[in-house]
């Protein structure tokens, strides 16, 4: 399993594959932080994201993983690939909002973001 950057040819197979792309467009690949994994051809997971206006944060937007291979290190390889390449252009940290959902709160504590104010969003320092 390797990642990869995301091109707009891949926007068919993720929207067929995965519920969070489904309203995703191709405008969507034109960030710098569209990232895809594949197993054997088959794309198995992707993580979109994006930076603040003030482009000092990171802002992770969609992150799905096929069931069959969860639990395998997808989604914390994908976002440490997200980390590095925000790292290479200063940033100081990333950011995620989303429903919440017992097991989403364990894994984003589990690879290092901390809740603020609120269950609904986290920040990852970039170290």
């Amino acid at each position: 399993m390797e990642i990869r950057k995301g091109i707009a040819t891949d926007l068919k197979a993720l929207q067929k594959s995965f519920i969070r792309a489904k309203d995703m467009s191709v405008c969507s690949f034109n960030s710098n932080y569209m990232y895809i994994v594949e197993d054997k051809g088959k794309i198995i997971a992707f993580l979109y994201g994006d930076k603040t206006e003030n482009s000092c944060a990171g802002i992770l937007l969609e992150l799905e993983v096929l069931q069959s291979y969860r639990n395998k290190k997808v989604a914390t390889n994908l976002i440490k690939k997200f980390e590095e390449d925000l790292k290479q252009e200063n940033c100081s940290g990333i950011l995620v909002f989303y429903s919440f959902n017992e097991n989403l709160y364990q894994f984003y504590n589990k690879v290092g973001f901390k809740s603020g104010d609120t269950l609904l969003a986290g920040l990852k320092e970039i170290e």
